[in-house]
C-alpha cells in the first residue's frame, strides 16, 4: 500500500512540475508576450503594445497622415524628415549626402526636397539613396530623385526582382519604381566621404528588407546607430514569414550588440517614440541626446520584436 501511495505522490509531483514548466514555456503566446513586455519596459512600450497587439486580438493603429514637419537635426551628421508617420533620413558626409528612404511619390517634393532645403541641405548633393525596402511609403519618391538629381539607388536583390509585387502583409509596392541600379548584399559596406554604412538583409516588411549600422556623432562624440528596416507585421502573415522576421530580429540584435550600437532608429516614428525624444531634445538642448538609449535598450528593442513576432506566429499565422 505504501509503495502505491509513494508512486501516486511521485506522479502528482511530476504532473505538477510539468504544469509549472508548461506555464513558463517560451513556446506559448502568453510567455512570448510576457518576455516582450519585460524587454520593452518603459522605453519601448508603444512598440510592444502595437506589435504584440494582434497576438492578443487587439492592436492600436495610428492614423496615417501626410502632414509635413520641419526637418530635424538628430546628430551632427543625421537629419530626420517626417510626415508624422513615415520617416526618411539624411546622412551628411564629407562628399555629399546619403538619403535613407524617400516616402511616397505624391509627397516627395514637399516632404523630402522642400524639407531638406528648409534645413539647409541641398538635394542636388544626394549621392546615394538607400532604400530599406520596396514598399510605396518608403520607395515611392526614389524615381523622382534618381532622375532629377542623378542619385544612385541601392536596394536588395530580392526587392529589385519583385519591385512591382506586394510586400509581406500586403504592403503596396511603389507605383513608380526607380530604374534598377545598385544591389545591396548582406554585410556590404558603402563608403561616402568620411562615412561608412554597413548593410544587413533582415527580412521584415519584405523578404529583402535591409537594416544597417550607421556611425554618427553627437557634439563630436562617436556613437553607432542600429537602423532597423521595418516593424510592420500582420495577422495575415504566414507562420513561415513571421518566424523569418523573428529570426532576422534576433540576428540583427546580435550584430548590433557585437558592434556596440547605442542608438536605435527606424522608418516609422511611432515605433521608437520619435515625438517624445524630440520633445526631450527641445526641452533640454544642452542635456544628453535622448536618441542615445544605450546598448542594452538597443538589444531590448530587437527582443521585443522577436518575442512579439513569435507570439503572433503561435497565435496562428494564417498560412502554412
Amino acid at each position: 500500500m505504501k509503495s502505491i501511495v509513494t508512486l501516486l505522490w511521485a506522479l502528482l509531483v511530476a504532473f505538477g512540475l510539468g504544469l509549472a514548466v508548461n506555464a513558463q514555456s517560451p513556446n506559448t503566446v502568453a510567455a512570448e508576450i510576457a518576455a516582450a513586455e519585460k524587454a520593452a519596459g518603459e522605453t519601448w512600450l508603444l512598440l510592444q503594445s502595437e506589435v504584440c497587439g494582434p497576438a492578443q486580438g487587439a492592436v492600436t493603429r495610428f492614423p496615417l497622415v501626410t502632414q509635413t514637419r520641419l526637418a530635424e537635426k538628430i546628430f551632427d551628421n543625421l537629419y530626420v524628415l517626417s510626415n508624422n508617420d513615415v520617416l526618411a533620413w539624411v546622412i551628411t558626409t564629407s562628399d555629399g549626402l546619403v538619403l535613407i528612404d524617400t516616402m511616397y511619390d505624391r509627397t516627395v517634393q514637399e516632404v523630402i526636397i522642400d524639407s531638406m532645403r528648409n534645413a539647409g541641405l541641398d538635394p542636388a548633393q544626394i549621392k546615394f539613396i538607400y532604400l530599406t525596402h520596396k514598399n510605396s511609403d518608403h520607395a515611392g519618391g526614389a524615381k523622382f530623385i534618381q532622375e532629377t538629381y542623378g542619385a544612385r539607388v541601392l536596394l536588395s536583390a530580392v526587392d529589385w526582382d519583385g519591385i512591382v509585387q506586394p510586400g509581406r502583409g500586403g504592403g503596396a509596392p511603389s507605383p513608380v519604381p526607380p530604374k534598377k541600379d545598385m544591389v545591396i548584399a548582406d554585410g556590404q559596406k558603402l563608403t561616402v566621404g568620411d562615412e561608412t554604412i554597413t548593410f544587413y538583409i533582415t527580412p521584415a516588411s519584405t523578404r529583402g528588407s535591409v537594416s544597417a549600422l550607421i556611425p554618427v556623432k553627437d557634439k563630436g562624440v562617436p556613437h553607432l546607430v542600429a537602423f532597423w528596416a521595418s516593424n510592420v507585421i500582420s495577422p495575415a502573415s504566414s507562420k513561415e514569414d513571421l518566424n523569418a522576421i523573428a529570426a532576422a530580429a534576433t540576428r540583427f540584435g546580435d550584430i548590433a550588440a557585437a558592434a556596440g550600437a547605442d542608438v536605435l532608429i527606424t522608418n516609422h516614428e511611432r515605433y521608437f517614440d520619435l515625438n517624445k525624444r524630440l520633445y526631450s531634445a527641445h526641452a533640454n538642448p544642452a542635456g544628453r541626446n535622448p536618441f542615445i538609449v544605450g546598448k542594452t535598450e538597443v538589444r531590448n528593442y530587437m527582443q521585443v520584436l522577436k518575442h512579439c513576432t513569435q507570439a503572433l506566429a503561435l497565435a496562428g499565422g494564417t498560412k502554412k
